[in-house]
């Protein structure tokens, strides 16, 4: 039910909107963002009250956990009546290099070498074009793929799908096609996030509050950066957003860190289920 006065009521509206809800990606989103640092188990208690805030009904949270874990992706423990969820060590696979690219600090990529592709075969370009986002490499406008030379996949990926490469420094790149290359959904998207947030104030939060406006920040954040790495510095047009979304979004982080993790402090269930403090790497986000 929707409380009156509530300061979070925009960005739960709009996390409704926004088409079929994916609890289950909500779900991967908090144990990321918040379990994994902290012992990487998490009762089925507190997750609840963190989606009953969000206004999601318990059933759907039993169907997410289900899902994922038939899927492989979580581990199911019980303890009496109580149930506990973990991350499978493929949940941590796909966990890890993903968290490096939602926390990473703004980028720095002068003097390095990139390889550029090419698709020989223009027919079997939207089959590439999948592989190369899975590679974590970048889909330019102009037909073109792009990888940091030390990230890039090996020559025999890139041969088997016909891509013919050129290893460089992007320097002295023309303005028009900065403009071709730099997808505008993309542009909008940044926008889009820090319009949402902007208005929020973690000072005034309460700490269940600013840990759920936490996890929505993240949950945005992440489908942006993990839809496609970030543009490199020689190619972004004049006015890029990425650099200011990433620090508006590393400085809201970090406030709502300092309002919501006393929240995490707190037991569940009677006072009997707490979480242990977050490991050493928490700290480093976004630094």
């Amino acid at each position: 039910m929707r409380r009156l006065d509530d300061p979070l009521s925009p960005l739960i509206d709009q996390l409704h909107k926004d088409g079929r809800l994916r609890v289950w990606s909500l779900v991967i989103t908090i144990f990321g963002d918040a379990i994994q640092p902290r012992g990487g188990r998490v009762s089925t208690a507190r997750l609840q009250e963190i989606l009953e805030r969000m206004r999601i009904e318990p059933g759907a949270l039993r169907t997410a956990l289900s899902r994922l874990a038939k899927e492989g992706w979580v581990i199911r423990e019980r303890e009496g009546r109580r149930s506990f969820y973990r991350l499978s060590s493929k949940g941590i696979a796909e966990f890890e290099p993903a968290t490096r690219r939602i926390y990473a600090p703004v980028q720095i990529d002068a003097g390095k070498d990139w390889i550029m592709g090419l698709a020989a075969d223009r027919s079997a370009r939207a089959k590439i074009e999948v592989d190369v986002l899975a590679s974590q490499g970048l889909v330019l406008g102009v037909g073109g793929f792009l990888w940091q030379a030390n990230e890039a996949p090996d020559p025999e990926w890139l041969r088997k799908r016909g891509i013919l490469t050129v290893t460089g420094q992007l320097n002295d790149v023309p303005p028009a096609f900065k403009l071709a290359v730099a997808p505008e959904a993309l542009r909008s998207a940044y926008q889009k996030l820090m319009t949402d947030f902007s208005d929020l104030e973690a000072a005034d939060l309460a700490p269940l509050d600013a840990f759920v406006a936490r996890i929505l920040l993240v949950h945005h954040w992440r489908r942006i950066v993990l839809r496609a790495p970030e543009l490199p510095i020689a190619l972004q047009p004049k006015d890029w957003p990425a650099a200011k979304g990433r620090g508006f979004v590393a400085q809201l982080y970090r406030d709502l860190v300092a309002v919501s993790e006393p929240w995490l402090d707190r037991p569940v269930a009677g006072g009997m289920i707490t979480l242990p403090p977050p490991d050493t790497s928490f700290s480093r986000r976004f630094s």
